[in-house]
């Protein structure tokens, strides 16, 4: 090394210190420093960690099984962690690193409201299945990003240019968010009314989940989100896929009622239409205790059934058991505790996918299994429910009893053909895609029907495969139907314009109710050749209604044609709706 390059080299030294001193150089005492990080921190750790998961639990509360309370106190724990822990980190710099460190943490904290408040789209559901992603609206999304870029560049031109005003309005503006969340956050907690208040919480009961009748059975087996399209395109894959169910009736030409899971499964229970001038609690509890409703369950007692409901409580009955007492046998007290990190950490993550930009929401999504999983219990029926390859697991396992002292009658619901796709073409569990994981459901289905015919009450029981609905945009679902002692050599294709308002009539029928038409009609009323208007209703936000923040109003269709020539009604423009609902309220 030269004489020169020596000389050089601590001079460079010296610049580099100068400059990180400069760099770091701190005038303003600790409690200003204090002040501006806690408030600065403040803004961001109060919006998401804890006023947003209050905002999104209180509407939507019956879709948690704990308390409002025990939410506030553990989001409340974690956001003072949070804020201690950010504040200290940010602390430990100082001058120009501290400065910097404060805009990044108010750009999000400002992004973070506005987004959550202003700029989201649709966001449909948290379930999951209908998750939002940014590619199917590309252009939103597009702006959105813009805005989040443009958003920090703002505040550090603030900085820059702003002298030393720049702290004073990160102080002012920080508490500005703070102030109005919580005098939002105030009006919630003193208004708030817990449902269901003073009602026991029950589930329904796994001890007898595959106990069946050495006599007769009615069984039911539906398949969240399996549309006939869906078949069609598992068949493609699996050719014989029907081969197993060649005793069955395939009503192609069956139309769900709702394209959600909630209300279509209670209507195919109860019968009864959803009463949208009503809160949606008492539309339930109304649907529950009708004439419809007594008659067809006075009926399987009366015939010895027991009866027997596998289900989401929540989307069956509005989360109320006391809607189903003396009529459903299998509810029992609740075994739920709560699993405190569980509910801290998917309250974070379904805050964080409302704050959020459109490009990170899918990092966020979380499932009705997850939310489920917040209170643990033993024998949950929500995580079968959920969970194509735990219910397949437990029918493998325990497999199917018999009783001799009455007769069976027993719905389950199931995954079925709904996000996640955790199942291959054997229910087995393994990453998977929509055919694989729908076939898997099927797979259920036949080895269900197995285990029946090996115990010799498969030919006299009646088993119906079908699905609370099919894709959201169209009204196509399925339904298969084997009735008592019907056998035949391939299955027979029925294109019965049907509808799920004729699926309670015609578990009537099949019991031998004479009066069931004053009901309704039963699939096999209804001639193939028939012109029939049939209604399919969907949940939507119509910016020209009142706004929630959810979904808003119901569209509903009025359409004659077969359910596969009916166009995507996702879009208002592609049909318009034949009626447009304002509800009270809804689960979504």
């Amino acid at each position: 090394m030269s004489k020169q390059n020596k000389m050089e080299k601590p001079k460079k030294e010296v610049r580099l210190r100068k400059r990180w001193n400069a760099l770091v150089a701190e005038e303003r005492p600790l409690k200003k420093r204090v002040t501006l990080a806690s408030l600065s921190v403040l803004s961001l750790v109060f919006t998401v960690c804890f006023f947003g998961p209050v905002d999104l639990f209180v509407p939507n509360q019956d879709l948690f099984h704990f308390s409002l309370w025990a939410l506030v106190l553990l989001m409340g724990l974690f956001s003072l962690a949070l804020l201690v822990a950010i504040s200290s980190v940010l602390l430990l710099l100082k001058g120009r690193l501290f400065d910097v460190a404060i805009m990044l943490v108010f750009a999000l904290s400002l992004g973070l409201y506005l987004q959550g408040s202003f700029l989201n789209p649709d966001l449909g559901l948290l379930d999951g299945g209908a998750a939002f992603h940014w590619r199917g609206n590309v252009r939103h999304a597009m702006v959105n990003s813009i805005i989040w870029v443009l958003l920090p560049c703002a505040v550090f031109v603030l900085y820059r240019f702003g002298g030393k005003i720049w702290q004073k309005l990160v102080q002012f503006l920080a508490f500005l968010l703070v102030g109005m969340q919580l005098v939002a956050l105030v009006s919630i907690l003193v208004t708030f009314s817990p449902a269901n208040q003073g009602v026991q919480r029950m589930e329904f009961s796994l001890e007898n989940q595959f106990t069946l009748s050495a006599n007769q059975n009615i069984v039911v087996l539906v398949l969240d989100y399996f549309s006939t399209n869906r078949l069609d395109e598992v068949q493609a894959q699996f050719p014989d896929v029907l081969d197993g169910f060649h005793d069955f009736t395939f009503f192609r030409n069956y139309s769900s009622s709702f394209g959600a899971t909630f209300p279509s499964t209670n209507i195919m229970i109860t019968g009864q239409p959803f009463d949208h001038t009503i809160p949606y609690h008492q539309a339930i509890a109304n649907a529950w205790n009708s004439e419809q409703a007594n008659a067809l369950f006075d009926e399987l007692k009366t015939q010895n059934y027991t009866r027997s409901l596998f289900n989401n409580m929540d989307y069956c009955a509005a989360g109320n058991p006391g809607n189903m007492l003396g009529k459903i046998d299998n509810l029992a007290p609740s075994t739920e505790k709560l699993a405190p990190l569980r509910l801290v950490d998917r309250m974070f993550k379904l805050s964080c996918y409302r704050y959020t930009p459109d490009v990170l929401k899918g990092s966020f999504s979380v499932t009705p299994q997850q939310l489920a999983w917040i209170m643990q219990s033993q024998g949950w029926v929500d995580d079968q429910t959920d969970d194509n390859g735990v219910f397949y697991n437990a029918l493998t396992t325990r497999k199917i009893q018999l009783q001799e002292q009455a007769n069976s009658f027993v719905l389950y619901h199931i995954l079925g053909g709904h996000r996640p796709y955790n199942v291959n073409e054997f229910a087995q569990h393994e990453a998977s895609d929509k055919i694989c994981a729908s076939r898997g459901a099927l797979h259920i289905a036949e080895e269900y029907m197995a285990q029946m015919k090996s115990l010799g009450i498969y030919d006299n029981a009646t088993i119906i495969i079908t699905a609370d609905h099919g894709v959201s945009n169209w009204p196509s679902c399925l339904l298969m139907i084997k009735r008592s002692n019907e056998r035949h050599d391939k299955t027979i294709i029925n294109q019965a314009p049907v509808t799920q308002f004729d699926f309670q009539p015609t578990l009537m029928s099949l019991l031998g109710i004479e009066d069931y038409q004053k009901y309704g009609r039963s699939f096999y009323d209804v001639a193939e050749d028939e012109q029939r208007e049939r209604t399919y209703s969907v949940w939507r936000n119509d910016p020209n209604y009142p706004q929630n923040g959810h979904d808003n109003v119901i569209y509903d269709f009025i359409f004659t044609s077969h359910v596969d020539d009916v166009e995507n009604l996702y879009s208002s423009e592609a049909r318009k709706p034949s009626a447009i609902r304002q509800f009270v309220d809804s689960i979504y």
